[in-house]
């Protein structure tokens, strides 16, 4: 869900930047004043779209916050009861920090959901840092 949630804002704000003749790129946007981007915003989703974009992104911190709580506490709760395997809190901090990285843009985005989706697909990259 946080990936589908990404990927729909990220498309947002390309439409939102690539809808004005300048600050087309992520980094140039990111330079205008919060009104002038508040303004691009309203003018090319419109009220409601806005209202949207924002929840949408909201909805993506959230999600953001609480899988990182979840791998913190999974490996917090895995050493309270007497593990002792140095791959698990790795596997936690490279966790939290891949999902720091996809707040990074497009690009960050891209490699942050590269990583969770290889993460996904090689069962934690072979086991690397399972807790059972």
């Amino acid at each position: 869900m946080g990936m589908t949630v990404g990927i729909n804002t990220e498309l947002i704000d390309f439409a939102i930047r690539t809808n004005y003749k300048s600050a087309r790129t992520w980094d140039q946007f990111n330079k205008l004043r919060e009104t002038q981007k508040s303004w691009r915003t309203l003018n090319t989703l419109g009220k409601d779209g806005a209202q949207y974009l924002k929840i949408l992104k909201g909805a993506g911190a959230g999600i953001a916050i609480g899988t990182s709580a979840y791998s913190l506490l999974k490996a917090g709760t895995y050493y309270s009861n007497g593990g002792d395997d140095w791959r698990v809190g790795a596997k936690s901090a490279l966790d939290i920090g891949m999902t720091v990285v996809g707040f990074f843009g497009p690009v960050g985005f891209a490699i942050s959901a590269t990583y969770f989706i290889l993460d996904n697909y090689t069962d934690g990259f072979g086991g690397f840092g399972a807790t059972n």
